[in-house]
């Protein structure tokens, strides 16, 4: 179960405002998109080109690092991170032109990798279930504000740059608290909360540790397509109303939302390889009910699938360092995030191409899949880290 062990220092709070700083630009970016577009006289294809340099930049940063943070500490990674933000918010607010802009970009996606794959590893290494719950849970209040945000400035006919000053100046704000705080990141890993304090004994780690990849970056396409293409799926292929089937898809995020605040409070209470086995099968009902959609109902199992979702990502992240040495722990965190943005991009674009020929209800089957290969992927990852000798 959990440790009494907690990450008490500032360092955590720190932490949390970092991540909701991710959650708020992400929010922001589509809602000022169309007055970004006519600034810069573009079409909303080039929306994919700002979405391609900021995942850039994500990617190349969150694979680097744990290169970063073995070398230079955990402290000084998240200081480099939320300064490249700071320099990537000045240079969107300021963008005279278009290639500004993009490098701009660039360089926050890198901070964001940066802060993101750090701060998940810190967390890992030092804290527990309910930790990172929290850290989850401030993401998704961030991305529920920034379209707050930006409606705050653009409904009111002032300029898109608005919500990135502000953005930046609690970035900056951030940032400086990073900087003076960085020893505090830099706390030595605590043994694993797997019971009696034993650690997973990989036969194969790098077999485990390319699983854990393949598995996060199933699980964050499956949840991106799910939230992206439930509201299209209800209206178009099933009929729903457009009333009802808006309250349906934001029912899928509610639920992921509730999830994680609940984690946030009681993860102390859950063990976390019975609580991820419970949502991966948990999970599995839910999105078969919405294929077979029973009576026409089928879209009532969303908030149950958002929340079964909602505990998976923080709970294989805190059970990474238990199956890997923790030594390891840093980069592979790293790299688990990167291919969690990867499997963001790629599986809901695939989804798109197959739905033009098949239509937009081969996304449930394709999701189906995902979800029990994600489980059947996880029984054998389990075995191979030799935790089934440790937990019943």
């Amino acid at each position: 179960m959990g440790s009494n062990r907690r990450t008490s220092h500032p360092a955590l709070l720190i932490a949390l405002l970092a991540f909701l700083l991710l959650g708020l630009a992400d929010g922001a970016l589509g809602t000022v998109w169309p007055d970004l577009r006519d600034n810069f006289d573009r079409t909303n294809a080039s929306f994919g080109f700002i979405f391609t340099a900021w995942s850039g930049g994500y990617l190349v940063a969150s694979v680097a690092s744990g290169h970063v943070s073995d070398r230079h500490g955990i402290g000084a990674t998240l200081s480099a991170g939320t300064t490249t933000a700071v320099v990537g918010l000045i240079a969107i607010a300021a963008a005279p032109v278009w290639w500004a802009l993009l490098a701009g970009f660039f360089l926050l996606g890198g901070g964001f990798g940066f802060t993101d794959a750090t701060a998940n590893a810190w967390v890992a290494l030092t804290a527990g279930a309910r930790e990172m719950g929290a850290l989850h849970t401030a993401y998704g209040f961030g991305a529920s504000g920034g379209p707050l945000l930006a409606t705050a400035f653009v409904a009111n006919q002032q300029s898109w740059r608005g919500p990135f000053v502000v953005l930046l100046v609690v970035q900056v704000a951030v940032a400086v608290m990073v900087v003076r705080g960085r020893r505090g990141f830099d706390t030595a890993p605590r043994k694993s909360m797997i019971r009696g304090d034993h650690s997973a004994s990989a036969r194969r780690p790098r077999a485990v540790a390319v699983a854990l990849l393949v598995w996060f970056g199933l699980y964050v396409g499956v949840e991106v397509s799910v939230g992206q293409w439930s509201y299209t799926i209800l209206t178009e292929a099933r009929g729903v109303g457009e009333v009802a089937a808006g309250v349906l898809a934001a029912s899928f995020w509610i639920g992921v939302t509730i999830g994680r605040v609940g984690l946030a409070a009681f993860g102390d209470r859950i063990d976390p390889e019975r609580g991820l086995s419970q949502a991966s099968f948990g999970s599995i009902i839910a999105v078969v009910i919405l294929w077979l959609d029973p009576g026409g109902q089928g879209g009532l199992a969303l908030p149950f699938l958002g929340l079964f979702f909602s505990v998976m990502f923080p709970l294989a992240v805190i059970l990474t360092p238990r199956y890997l040495d923790p030594t390891r722990a840093r980069r592979q965190v790293g790299y688990q995030v990167a291919a969690s943005s990867l499997g963001g991009i790629v599986i809901p674009a695939s989804i798109g191409v197959l739905a033009a020929d098949h239509g937009v209800d081969i996304a449930v089957p394709i999701s189906v899949t995902i979800v029990i290969a994600m489980t059947v992927l996880w029984a054998a990852l389990r075995r191979e880290a030799g935790v089934s000798r440790l937990v019943s």
